[in-house]
């Protein structure tokens, strides 16, 4: 019975590793490349980067939240 399990586990194993061997993959110095890209064409809408638009997180009269 044990070998059996064993014999399952290596064909599931298997198969998983035949999806995986299909996978699209880029290389790492194109997707970093692309990262920084957009980061550098979306910083201003990033108030944490730039800090010239709006605050999100900043706490005002209408966005406070009450505890009753």
């Amino acid at each position: 019975m044990d070998s059996s399990v064993s014999v399952c586990r290596m064909k599931d194993i298997v198969r998983q590793l035949n999806i995986e061997k299909d996978i699209k993959r880029e290389p790492v110095s194109t997707v970093s490349s692309d990262l920084m890209e957009y980061c550098q064409k979306h910083f201003h809408e990033d108030f944490l980067v730039s800090q010239q638009s709006p605050n999100p997180f900043k706490k005002g009269k209408k966005d406070s939240c009450t505890v009753m």
